[in-house]
This record gives C-alpha cells, sequence and structure tokens, in this order.
C-alpha cells in the first residue's frame, strides 16, 4: 500500500492490524523521507511532510489520525449533525410514546461492555 492509499482512518488501521499480525512490514520512515525529497510536490507541502517524518513513531501515527479525521469531517460534518439531530428526535419522540423503555447509565454501560467483550 503506498502512501497515497492511505485515505481513511480505517485504512490506517488495517495497515497497522497487518503490521501487528506481521502481514506487512513497517516502511522506515527515512525510506518514506528520501522518497519526499525526490518527490516533486509544492515546497510547502514537502516541507511539511519532511517535518512531520522527524516526529517520533507515536506522534506521527497521531498526526496521521488527526489529519484523517479533518478530511473525513470536512464534507460530512453539516450532513452528519442534521441526521444525528433527526435520529436523536426519532429517539425522544419514541420514548415520550412508550415505544421504548429508559435504562439507567450503568445498565447502559455495562450492556455495551458486554457486547464488546463477544
Amino acid at each position: 500500500m503506498s502512501l497515497d492509499e492511505w485515505n481513511t482512518l480505517e485504512d490506517v488501521k488495517r495497515r497497522y492490524k497487518a503490521i501487528q499480525d506481521g502481514k506487512a512490514e513497517l516502511i522506515p520512515a527515512e525510506e518514506v523521507y528520501s522518497e519526499l525529497l525526490a518527490e516533486e510536490a509544492p515546497m510547502k507541502l514537502k516541507e511539511v511532510q519532511l517535518e512531520a517524518l522527524k516526529l517520533s513513531h507515536d506522534e506521527r501515527l497521531e498526526l496521521a489520525y488527526s489529519l484523517i479525521r479533518s478530511v473525513d469531517d470536512e464534507g460530512e460534518s453539516r450532513e452528519t449533525e442534521r441526521l444525528w439531530a433527526e435520529e436523536a428526535e426519532r429517539r425522544y419522540q419514541d420514548f415520550l410514546d412508550g415505544k421504548v423503555q429508559e435504562v439507567p447509565g450503568e445498565e447502559a454501560i455495562r450492556r455495551i461492555r458486554a457486547a464488546l467483550q463477544r
């Protein structure tokens, strides 16, 4: 997988899991750094990329996560907010109409934890 193929956080997670499972190799930062030096890219972008490669492994992961999140959020945030507002209103109306029963917070958390452990 080339750097250009890392389009989403899911891609990053999938790649990280493959590395942990021994199914893929971690590309050394020095190798990526050399590739970037050879590429023709706008100077500002290239400078940011080169500086980012100087960060520690954990810092690069955090940066990658925040950048991917910012891209994923750009076009979808208003639509996502609108859809969540509609969903919240629907759930509240279901509660008022007696279609669903409230569950105490501690019980809800217990159920979530149990489901995640399966």
